[in-house]
């Protein structure tokens, strides 16, 4: 720096807090969009844009407990109250919830659960602050089948980002893993169906 010159001097000062405040942005981990709430996620990250897991694409180690036990949730064929939550709203977006296979994410693997699940436009949740995130806790029918590893996976396509085709007349976006440039993911860490089929 030149001497004599300050900071104040070379940045304005209704731009100081902004710049002192940019590290702080740049370093905070990626938190936008949704992610899974209960079954818990696998990631934290409500940014994942690489589906269907991000980085833990077929990951299906388990999470010790507490006690550094590695335990695995059993969950029985019928219906299963679950939730999920946005970060950042995105007008008229739907959620896609599907069924891995058997300790595999691969999408040929998957299964369809529940498709088009309207988006709740009322809110706008602030992205630093979790207590705002828009839950969103719907029933969805566990297939009778025997998987010792299962997850849901979480789709989110961002029909807003799209334009015209986005509208109620337009051709939408209509497959997460396909016709669609942005799309969230999440998925939940790893359980076991006890089915007899």
């Amino acid at each position: 720096m030149t001497p004599g010159l300050s900071l104040l001097s070379i940045v304005p000062a209704a731009l100081l807090p902004l710049l002192l405040l940019l590290p702080q942005i740049l370093l905070s981990p990626c938190r936008a969009h949704s992610r899974w709430k209960c079954p818990p996620p696998r990631s934290p990250s409500t940014g994942i844009k690489t589906g269907p897991c991000g980085s833990e694409t077929n990951d299906f180690s388990l999470f010790p407990n507490d006690n550094g036990d590695e335990l695995i949730t059993e969950i029985y064929p019928g219906p299963l109250r679950v939730i999920f939550e946005e970060s950042i709203h995105h007008t008229g977006a739907p959620f896609r919830i599907s069924l891995s296979g058997d300790g595999t994410d691969d999408l040929d693997a998957s299964c369809v659960l529940l498709d088009h699940i309207p988006h709740n436009d009322c809110c706008r949740p602030s992205l630093y602050d979790e207590s705002t995130y828009t839950p969103y806790v719907i029933t969805i029918n566990i297939p009778n089948v025997n998987c010792e590893r299962c997850s849901l996976q979480l789709a989110n396509p961002m029909t807003d980002k799209i334009g015209g085709d986005g509208s109620p007349t337009g051709i939408g976006c209509t497959d997460p893993f396909g016709t669609c440039f942005s799309v969230y993911h999440s998925c939940t860490r790893p359980f076991r169906i006890v089915g007899n089929g």
